[in-house]
């Protein structure tokens, strides 16, 4: 006999329209407010998520979501800079490794006290080569590293 679902595990059908890369915006703000985690995760990372779903997101009591969130490349410029100040290093690099994060926040992660921020700073093919200049003479290896992967990827070997 199959076990009854949970009132906040997600239907076949709403897997179905989370899957889809096509899915409504509308959709998916709907599925932003989920009970299931796992659910609002798919929403989190889908490639149209909608920025309303996103600020819904970022304010989950989850730090999962509002990790994958920030993260997303619609997520309101303003979350980047309001989240770049926060207390918890996972979300200032979660700003960090944002694909449109601006420049500017970038240059204020680059002096950020842990490194993983400022690995993620190193990473982001947006951060200026002014910045990646200061990051390659960090003074922890495994950001000097990162700096000089990314240069490689960016064709500027460094040695």
């Amino acid at each position: 006999m199959k076990a009854p679902r949970l009132k906040s595990e997600a239907t076949d059908v709403e897997w179905k329209i989370v899957a889809n890369p096509k899915a409504t915006a509308r959709s998916l703000l709907a599925l932003a407010k989920h009970a299931d985690w796992e659910m609002r995760q798919e929403v989190a990372y889908h490639p149209c998520c909608p920025k309303r779903a996103l600020n819904i997101l970022i304010q989950d009591e989850d730090w999962v979501m509002r990790y994958a969130a920030l993260r997303h490349p619609n997520v309101d410029v303003k979350l980047l800079k309001k989240n770049s100040q926060s207390s918890g290093a996972i979300m200032r690099e979660a700003v960090a490794q944002n694909p449109k994060c601006p420049t500017a926040i970038l240059r204020q992660l680059a002096g950020d006290p842990e490194q993983a921020v400022r690995k993620a700073v190193a990473r982001n093919t947006k951060t200026p080569d002014a910045v990646m200049t200061k990051l390659v003479n960090d003074p922890l290896s495994r950001v000097r590293r990162a700096v000089r992967a990314a240069l490689r990827r960016r064709n500027r070997i460094v040695n």
